[in-house]
């Protein structure tokens, strides 16, 4: 076996048991999820109950339930340069009930304000959240105004856009630090704590969490998908040496004869 093709066959052979440790490990992280769950049926028995959203919604607001750390509540301006749609059921073959275009929009993290758009509940169906709209764009008008609310009540919304909005967070958030922190290195003097709190307030599963630890409820996005871009990736890696794997194959079999004659 020519070296080349050995060299290739360890690579495809390793991005294999890549690609099945990460299913088996999926596969291992639901099953514990499932079965370290101790539901108390305590502060949220309506979700064992099969309460419709809605109506948990309207007995949250009153509980305290959804704690903050002490961290300072502040907004981030980002820019989303594609539509997020709201629907009056988990269901992306309905009319989308509202529609927020692209443009600059001011996001109020740190505290518990679920008028802002990116704080939401979990609901029954994986990769569907309950929330408000995201409030309204910045224009040169409103720009000097520090938070805003949303206008609109509460929808479904695909958590695959919430991500999106988290990710513009997170990136803006970081880019905000590394200004002030270029002007004055007093000004943020730790980056590991401010990192932590930007990531930990602008986390879509903190509810969830908190939900699970104390019992109140298994929330389905908590669960990993077996199959991720992780996957995905490996599995074009795969297909991609196996083309010059088996075209060294075929070129050592037709050589293979005249080497023996």
């Amino acid at each position: 076996m020519k070296p080349p093709r050995a060299v290739l066959r360890c690579v495809i052979l390793m991005l294999l048991v890549s690609l099945g440790i990460s299913v088996v490990s999926a596969v291992r992280f639901n099953q514990d999820l499932k079965y370290n769950f101790v539901p108390n049926g305590k502060k949220w028995p309506m979700f064992e109950q099969g309460m419709p959203i809605e109506e948990i919604y309207d007995q949250y607001l009153d509980s305290n339930y959804y704690a903050f750390s002490s961290l300072t509540a502040r907004s981030i301006d980002i820019v989303l340069n594609r539509p997020i749609r709201y629907y009056h059921t988990p269901d992306l073959n309905s009319q989308p009930a509202v529609e927020i275009s692209p443009g600059r929009y001011r996001i109020a993290i740190g505290e518990p304000d679920f008028d802002q758009g990116f704080n939401t509940l979990p609901t029954y169906q994986k990769g569907w959240r309950y929330a408000r709209t995201l409030p309204e764009a910045l224009t040169s008008k409103n720009e000097d105004r520090a938070f805003f609310q949303s206008p609109m009540r509460w929808y479904y919304v695909r958590l695959e856009d919430l991500k999106w909005v988290q990710l513009q967070l997170r990136l803006q958030g970081e880019m905000n630090w590394l200004k002030i922190w270029s002007k004055n290195m007093e000004a943020l003097a730790s980056p590991i704590t401010y990192w932590k709190s930007l990531w930990e307030h602008t986390d879509l599963y903190e509810l969830d969490n908190m939900m699970y630890e104390d019992g109140d409820y298994l929330s389905p996005d908590l669960f990993k998908p077996l199959w991720d871009w992780k996957c995905t990736a490996l599995s074009i890696g795969i297909v991609l040496l196996l083309i010059p794997e088996r075209l060294l194959a075929r070129r050592e079999n037709r050589r293979q004869p005249s080497g023996g004659s």
